[in-house]
């Protein structure tokens, strides 16, 4: 493969995985890429996390107490949730996979 080539489906890649929606944040991750031309963030924006995308494209993450006001809940990945976790869907902005995780363990439901 030639070095331009190569380096064109380098750059395709990474602006694929730099799509609106996608994970971003710190690991774990809990922050998803969001358009701030359709709505604000319901939690904090970190600034160069998802840098492919436009000006207006921010990371949204450390979005809590998504289940009942509770303070062992949080908005994130499904992987990110930990074993002990319930995920709940519908409660938090986002991807539909982005979603509510309450510890169990925290409440006795285990």
């Amino acid at each position: 493969m030639k070095p331009t080539t190569y380096l064109l489906l380098s750059l395709s890649t990474r602006l694929v995985h730099a799509a609106v929606g996608d994970k971003c944040g710190a690991t774990p991750q809990r922050g998803y890429c969001h358009d701030l031309n359709k709505g604000g963030c319901k939690g904090t924006i970190s600034h160069g996390d998802c840098p492919w995308d436009g000006s207006n494209v921010k990371c949204c993450q450390q979005i809590t107490r998504c289940y009942r006001d509770l303070q062992a809940t949080f908005c994130s990945w499904p992987e990110a949730c930990g074993s002990g976790s319930t995920r709940l869907t519908g409660l938090c902005p986002g991807p539909n996979d982005f979603k509510c995780c309450v510890n169990n363990s925290l409440f006795g439901f285990e």
